[in-house]
């Protein structure tokens, strides 16, 4: 009888551009919804009415069956934020 091995892991792998962002102007967080939020958001105030926003927002589904206690995430000196799921 011929033994099964467990499949083997998946890795998703998802890369946002962000080199116009500072790395505390950048989140990455867990929603409820089973998706991954990437935010950053740069303000730069001329004057006490006049300000620049610069603003990035995008989701991404979760895989099913992911385990999501380990989202690793990092930016690259090229500015490329990875997160592999």
């Amino acid at each position: 009888m011929q033994t099964l091995s467990p499949p083997l892991s998946e890795t998703t792998r998802i890369e946002v551009n962000v080199s116009e962002f500072a790395r505390g102007e950048i989140a990455v967080k867990l929603r409820r919804d089973n998706t991954l939020l990437v935010h950053a958001l740069h303000l730069d105030q001329y004057a006490a009415d006049n300000f620049f926003r610069k603003e990035l927002v995008k989701t991404f589904p979760i895989p099913f069956g992911a385990d999501i206690d380990k989202i690793p995430s990092v930016i690259r000196g090229n500015g490329i934020l990875s997160i592999d799921i």
